[in-house]
């Protein structure tokens, strides 16, 4: 069995795959990514920032994997940002 970040790690290396590289990556902000994560986390497509046809919900496993993959893209996304301390990363609450 593998271990959690055995398969975040799976995850994320098969991005680049897919057409999801550090260019497509520009595209979007840090806060898209935190979404998506979150996204997966709840099961929540309402807070999946990308094309709505793309959300696809799997295992519970699965779906901790996808967001822990986000998260990585989207600390990616900070380091690639020269002034990623200044950035508001105040995820907004939905009621």
């Amino acid at each position: 069995m593998k271990t959690g970040i055995e398969l975040i790690t799976i995850k994320r290396e098969s991005h680049p795959a897919k057409g999801f590289d550090s260019e497509h990556d520009k595209q979007h902000t840090p806060m898209d990514f935190i979404n998506a994560a979150k996204a997966y986390m709840y099961g929540e497509r309402y807070s999946w920032p990308f094309d709505r046809q793309s959300f696809k919900l799997g295992s519970r496993e699965e779906n901790l994997a996808n967001a822990g993959s986000m998260i990585a893209a989207a600390i990616d996304r900070l380091q690639s940002q020269d002034n990623f301390d200044d950035l508001d990363l105040s995820i907004p609450c939905y009621s």
